[in-house]
């Protein structure tokens, strides 16, 4: 996998998936990061996946997905099909990842996913990785 160097003072163009907490707080937070907020969908704005259209996708760079798990693989498929990437921290949707995987790769698109995106949780999981490394060292 080869990654894209960004550079350092980019400005992305993102397009928000779900407009709950974490939508929210990422649409606060974005543009104190450099990132500029394009496109906000709503299960209104974007009932049965219509907000996902080449029109409103020109010039988004990524889409972060915090949707619904019903309807994140379908989001998945729709905008991985206009070529744009994205960040989906939805849960409950992984027993589906091979068929995602399939339709990201046909599409020419990324996808960086995960069970969890809380701060305090990614701490842990790194807590408990150097844990697990340390008392590995020992045979009992």
């Amino acid at each position: 996998m080869e990654l894209a160097a960004i550079p350092e003072k980019a400005n992305l163009n993102i397009a928000l998936i779900g407009h709950g907490k974490m939508g929210r707080a990422i649409a606060e937070l974005a543009p104190e990061r450099g990132f500029n907020v394009r496109l906000i969908l709503t299960a209104e704005s974007n009932r049965d996946g219509n907000g996902i259209s080449k029109a409103n996708f020109d010039g988004i760079d990524v889409a972060i997905d915090f949707t619904a798990p019903a309807a994140a693989v379908e989001n998945i498929r729709r905008i991985a099909a206009l070529g744009t990437s994205m960040v989906v921290g939805t849960t409950g949707w992984h027993g589906r990842l091979d068929e995602v995987r399939s339709v990201v790769e046909s599409g020419g698109a990324g996808v960086v996913y995960a069970a969890n995106f809380s701060i305090g949780v990614q701490v842990f999981y790194r807590v408990a990785r150097a844990a697990a490394e340390a008392f590995a060292k020992f045979p009992d």
